[in-house]
C-alpha cells in the first residue's frame, strides 16, 4: 500500500453549508497542501450540483474555487493535480507522462 492521499471538493462541500465564502476560507484544504499532505480535487457529483445559470462545474469549477477563493496559487494547483495522477488506478506510463508534462509548474 503507497503512500494515502486527500480527496476534496471544496466547492461541492461548501455550497451545502450556506455560506460558501467563509466556508471556504476557511477550508483545510489550503493548510494540508501546504503542511505537505498529498492532496487532489475531485468533483464530487457534477451532475447534481451544475446550476443551469453557471455552466462550469465538475472539476473546472473546483480548479477555479481553489484559484479564485481559496488563493492557491500555479504550483498549488499543478501539485493538487499530480496528487490525482499518483493516487489514480492510471497505469505507470499515464502517470509518468502526465506528471512529466506538468513538470514545468511544480
Amino acid at each position: 500500500c503507497g503512500p494515502v492521499g486527500v480527496a476534496s471538493a471544496p466547492a461541492c462541500t461548501c455550497v451545502a453549508t450556506g455560506d460558501a465564502p467563509r466556508s471556504l476560507r476557511e477550508h483545510p484544504l489550503k493548510r494540508l497542501l501546504r503542511a505537505g499532505v498529498q492532496c487532489c480535487v475531485c468533483s464530487d457529483d457534477p451532475c447534481y450540483w451544475a446550476q443551469l445559470d453557471d455552466p462550469a462545474h465538475g472539476l473546472v469549477k473546483e480548479f477555479w474555487v481553489c484559484r479564485e477563493m481559496m488563493g492557491l496559487d500555479d504550483a498549488e494547483l499543478a501539485k493538487l493535480a499530480a496528487a490525482s495522477f499518483e493516487h489514480s488506478a492510471a497505469s505507470k506510463n499515464v502517470v509518468d507522462e502526465n506528471l512529466k508534462r506538468m513538470a514545468f509548474i511544480t
